[in-house]
């Protein structure tokens, strides 16, 4: 209906640990000019706002913060709303990747160490 532009979620991956991380929900503005403001709804499974559920994000603001823990995937959608109702929901699926420190590897000179690849 009015929101039928781009959506993306932002992260950077994270040393394996228990630790939240912040992950930004960003899409572009509609163009419509009854639009007063943005749903964002987030959840672990498509189309499921177990989350959020109808967060409600002002009209201007094309940006939303979301407490992210590492190695979970995420299901994040945005629509507009006006008055007259709310758009469809675009969805996008995102996560904070987790990384595991390899062990230290050590050799002899001259020889190769063995992969670190899993």
């Amino acid at each position: 209906m009015w929101l039928t532009t781009s959506l993306a979620a932002l992260a950077l991956p994270a040393i394996a640990s228990a630790q939240t991380q912040s992950l930004s929900v960003v899409w572009e503005a509609s163009d419509s000019p009854d639009v007063i403001g943005y749903y964002v709804y987030a959840g672990t499974a498509s189309g499921d706002d177990n989350i959020l559920s109808r967060v409600v994000v002002p009209p201007g603001h094309t940006a939303y913060v979301f407490e992210a823990s590492p190695g979970v995937k995420y299901y994040f959608a945005v629509s507009a709303f006006n008055a007259s109702g709310e758009s469809s929901r675009i969805e996008v699926v995102a996560g904070i990747p987790t990384f595991t420190q390899p062990a230290n590897q050590t050799g002899m000179v001259g020889r190769a160490v063995a992969g670190v690849y899993a």
